[in-house]
């Protein structure tokens, strides 16, 4: 029953000190604390996570590239995670739409585009396609919790 586009947040607690903090909010009410389970927990980060993987390998391969040094992540390897060209395409879009912002020489250009007739229409078109695609992921998850109760 916990439907993260009305409002609610994510919070993992992972020691002691955080754990008397959260319950010391929830005994003042500053706060309102539901228990979800580990498949409910993944499923609900399932997409920022995997944008984060491939934008970190991403980054870490454009280093090795460079010969700068990059650290050593022991048995995992510096390969690049397994996906479709899809996520691959969307990963580089947005590191290259980023990076533009964050570059003076191109900063105006991108947010005159945006903010331009064209750009709010582009805009309007990926917060219509992201709400789309939450409300069936959302219903989808709905309809499996009321037939197979949580997981």
């Amino acid at each position: 029953d916990v439907d993260f586009l009305q409002g609610w947040s994510f919070a993992l607690v992972r020691n002691e000190k955080a754990k008397q903090i959260c319950q010391s909010m929830i005994r003042d009410r500053a706060i309102i604390a539901k228990d979800v389970t580990r498949k409910e927990a993944l499923d609900c980060n399932k997409m920022m996570s995997t944008e984060k993987r491939w934008r970190a390998f991403r980054i870490i391969e454009t280093h090795r590239r460079q010969g700068k040094p990059i650290p050593a992540y022991g048995r995992y390897g510096l390969e690049m995670p397994k996906s479709s060209g899809k996520q691959f395409l969307k990963t580089e879009l947005n590191m290259l739409t980023h990076a533009l912002c964050f570059t003076p020489r191109f900063r105006i250009s991108v947010l005159k585009f945006f903010l331009g007739s064209g750009g709010y229409y582009l805009l309007w078109l990926n917060s219509l396609r992201r709400r789309v695609r939450d409300f069936i992921r959302d219903n989808i998850a709905l309809f499996k919790r009321k037939l197979f109760g949580r997981k």
